[in-house]
């Protein structure tokens, strides 16, 4: 028998070091069933155990309830970052071209202050169950487009898999040029996996002046992808 969300999420979420894994944000209300994917490192606040309980973490997750994602956030973390604010606004673009059903992840479902962090020997526990978090999430779901966010996230990404997607390249575009995009297959299904550069500071910065030129290119890619075949 398969199993459900719900008992998949109070698994895949359990705590570790204090702190409940995150595994997505999602505006969707039926993230079980979303095609794209948008995955950055890893979350920089994290979800205090003693802050709020398993149930209401996932019930957040699923928007049920009367809970919601983004509620818990805000609740749990204040201001956004400016990371999230520019992961917030390509979903936006998304959502403008009608792709609704996104989940935002990350390579690794665990909450540091900055990536680098990771190395510590004292988030090593975390680091581990946060990738393979990623990677249970990711067969769950089984999307049909994964859209990946700066070099170190790729790099955490090859680093907790044995599978294909340690092939994934990382995207060295210099100007708004057709998006990065390679194919997998990952057993059962096929995965189109588009690169861009870091969404995240000071990374953006670097690319700032025409990253809406190239999200709108990625996002009119994303349409093309999700199109039923004819």
């Amino acid at each position: 028998m398969a199993e459900t969300i719900e008992a998949f999420l109070y698994r895949v979420t359990a705590p570790v070091g204090g702190q409940f894994l995150r595994p997505w944000m999602t505006r969707w209300p039926r993230p079980e069933n979303a095609r794209v994917f948008t995955v950055g490192c890893n979350p920089r606040n994290p979800y205090p155990t003693d802050k709020v309980s398993h149930q209401e973490h996932v019930e957040a997750l699923l928007n049920r309830n009367g809970r919601r994602c983004g509620d818990l956030y805000e609740r749990l973390t204040g201001e956004p970052s400016r990371t999230r604010e520019n992961i917030d606004a390509f979903v936006d673009t998304l959502a403008q071209h009608d792709i609704h059903d996104v989940i935002q992840t990350n390579a690794v479902c665990y909450a540091t202050k900055d990536s680098k962090c990771l190395k510590y020997p004292e988030h090593a526990e975390g680091l581990l169950a946060g990738r393979k978090a990623f990677h249970e999430v990711l067969h769950y779901i089984r999307p049909h487009v994964v859209i990946i966010f700066g070099s170190n996230t790729i790099s955490h990404l090859r680093a907790g898999t044995t599978g294909p997607l340690k092939r994934v390249e990382i995207c060295r575009i210099k100007q708004p040029h057709e998006p990065c995009e390679q194919s997998f297959v990952l057993g059962p299904w096929t995965l189109a996996v588009i690169s861009i550069r870091s969404l995240g500071l000071p990374g953006f910065n670097h690319w700032r002046k025409w990253s809406a030129a190239h999200l709108e290119r990625v996002a009119e890619r994303v349409v093309s992808l999700l199109r039923p075949a004819v």
